[in-house]
């Protein structure tokens, strides 16, 4: 390597060891060409010297960037090797994605008909104007190993009639197969951040390589030992295995012919679809030994009881359970966070520093986390939502309550996410016990011209999930037929006192829900005045539930229900929506505010739950 040719990325990181890094990383993830080539270039704008100048911190005075440098390189690169890019890249397209890549890699994925700046490029003419030393074509050939035909970045390459015509162009032909370039752009967008912010770190870490063999010996012993515990003499563990084996050979058969990725478990509730779903993705595990679990749930008040169920499924090893959402709580962490009170030594910062890498891409074989990090992240195009994306490349997904979701969005979530397993050797159960259609509209006879915005054409590959259960006649057995459904006489609006007394009449433990956050707290006031008032010998336990309690709190406040619950005291609960969708709650009698028929049947799975009453 001449000597002449030696520069650096970041302070003590010389330019061609980042690179090449880099390129190792990212292709981790992507053997796609588009990110093999914008690894490649996407920092050598750094040989701008005034770049290098302000890493020695020194003044500078001059044009220091570095993305629309590397990026307009590309492109004569490009233009000069065509024979060698032809073996690679399937399109001219290919050329433009890489491109976008290199001169964004450090901020969001732009749109596609506008991902560059007039007045940055304006900046460049005027600083190649000067004649600055810049030797990418020698760079790449000395430092980097690759063999082509030589370039050189001029004033003259600026074109910016022919950068505005090609960017149109290109906006043309991605009509074509809107749907692949996208996908295909973002993640490789995602697989060359990842991979930059990783090399920059010098983290060489991969917790979900390096945990996965783990979480295979385990998950499967662990389960059955929990299987085993269970009394054999109750009928409601009877239908709970009767229900789950079903399942699970439903399972092996669509595994077996290897063309269905997308599955239902439709079940009622309290028929134990938690561990359902761990068996249900330890048997693909063992078809698909390379695959992680994400576990996605639709409110913060479940992530902890299904963090918890887990945790005691893996005893001794819950750092093979990593809860990722924004009240979770990271236990490692903030042991971490503790010791950095009394040791500030650069082993114990890197280790916090790669804990925190960890959490923020997902970088794990087992993660629990909520719809929003898991929705957002597949459609994203922000940098930092991202870095999640390449390691949600071979996983299961086990997405529990999805009639949780918007119901505008189900198909929509089922069709992308679909689209997304094929793609990247995924696996995906929806769970739920009203479970929505997942089935496209009928497309119009006259909607058949190529580019039709119907969806039928946009996911042409889609097909529904396939349902494993044939889930009726568990919900006609007696132990899950667990309740009876009364139209209370209607109160008057304002007449508030009536529903009051009418459940304190019950002489038991009640829930009341409540459709607003108003509402729970005007309710909790009024039984609190009338309960304050009552005998000692009578008096219930009052809780208060709604969004407006932190997550922990609202944690708390469960636990200590259910000790309650169990303790046979009396309790009444006054709470909003939150309760109704997988929390482990069991009231002998339910009141439920006006609602939609699927709000109605979740909120009776908190209504004698494990089948004690008649």
């Amino acid at each position: 390597m001449c000597a002449c040719l030696r520069y650096q990325s970041h302070p003590g990181k010389s330019l061609e060891v980042h690179i090449k890094g880099v390129v190792q990383k990212a292709m981790r993830h992507s053997s796609f060409p588009v990110v093999k080539w914008a690894a490649y270039f996407h920092d050598l704008g750094k040989i701008n010297p005034f770049f290098q100048r302000k890493l020695q911190t020194k003044e500078v005075s001059g044009y220091t960037a570095h993305a629309y440098l590397s990026a307009l390189a590309w492109l004569d690169f490009a233009s000069k090797n065509r024979q060698i890019l032809r073996q690679e890249m399937k399109d001219i397209v290919d050329i433009y994605i890489t491109f976008m890549l290199i001169v964004k890699h450090h901020g969001n994925l732009p749109n596609i008909a506008q991902p560059i700046s007039r007045e940055h490029l304006s900046q460049l003419a005027i600083f190649l104007k000067k004649k600055p030393y810049l030797p990418f074509s020698d760079f790449l050939k000395e430092n980097l190993g690759i063999e082509h035909t030589p370039f050189e970045l001029s004033e003259s390459t600026i074109d910016r009639e022919w950068l505005g015509v090609f960017v149109q162009k290109m906006a043309e032909k991605w009509k074509d197969e809107p749907l692949n370039y996208f996908l295909e752009t973002q993640f490789a967008f995602a697989a060359l951040i990842e991979g930059d912010k990783r090399d920059a770190s010098n983290n060489n870490y991969y917790a979900f390589q390096k945990l996965l063999p783990r979480l295979q010996v385990l998950l499967p012993q662990s389960l059955t030992r929990k299987f085993n515990s269970f009394p054999g003499d109750s009928l409601m563990n009877q239908q709970r295995t009767s229900l789950r084996k079903e399942a699970e050979e439903s399972l092996k058969k669509h595994l077996k012919s290897g063309k269905q990725r997308l599955f239902t478990l439709t079940a009622p509730t309290g028929a134990g679809k938690t561990l359902t779903l761990l068996s249900l993705a330890n048997i693909i595990q063992q078809k698909h030994p390379g695959l992680g679990i994400v576990y996605a749930l639709p409110f913060l008040s479940i992530i902890e009881q299904t963090q918890h169920i887990a945790e005691s499924l893996l005893a001794n090893n819950k750092n093979l359970v990593l809860p990722i959402s924004s009240k979770a709580q990271d236990k490692e962490m903030e042991a971490l966070i503790k010791q950095l009170d009394s040791d500030m030594s650069e082993e114990l910062i890197e280790k916090l520093l790669k804990r925190d890498f960890l959490r923020i891409t997902f970088d794990h074989p087992f993660v629990i986390t909520t719809f929003v990090q898991l929705f957002e992240t597949l459609l994203s195009n922000r940098n930092s939502t991202l870095l999640k994306l390449p390691n949600l490349a071979n996983r299961i997904f086990l997405i529990d309550e999805i009639q949780a979701l918007p119901p505008r969005l189900y198909i929509f979530f089922s069709a992308w996410l679909h689209t997304f397993c094929e793609r990247h050797n995924c696996f995906a159960i929806f769970s739920s016990a009203t479970m929505p259609s997942f089935d496209l509209p009928h497309k119009p006879h006259m909607q058949r011209e190529k580019n039709s915005l119907h969806p039928q054409s946009f996911f042409a590959t889609y097909t529904p999930p396939v349902e494993l259960l044939d889930y009726r006649k568990y919900f006609t057995q007696g132990c899950f037929n667990r309740y009876r459904i009364i139209r209370h006489v209607p109160f008057e609006v304002e007449d508030d006192m009536c529903l009051v007394d009418s459940v304190l009449k019950q002489n038991t433990s009640c829930l009341l829900i409540v459709n607003t956050i108003k509402d729970s707290k005007r309710f909790y006031r009024l039984f609190k005045e009338r309960v304050s008032g009552a005998p000692k010998s009578s008096t219930a336990k009052l809780y208060l539930l709604n969004t407006h309690f932190t997550a922990y709190d609202r944690r708390r406040k469960i636990l200590r229900i259910q000790k309650d619950l169990k303790e046979n005291s009396r309790v009444i609960l006054v709470s909003t929506q939150l309760i109704e969708a997988g929390v482990d709650i069991d009231f002998p009698v339910v009141y439920r505010d006006f609602c939609p028929l699927p709000a109605l049947i979740q909120s009776a799975g908190r209504c004698n739950r494990n089948n004690k009453l008649e």
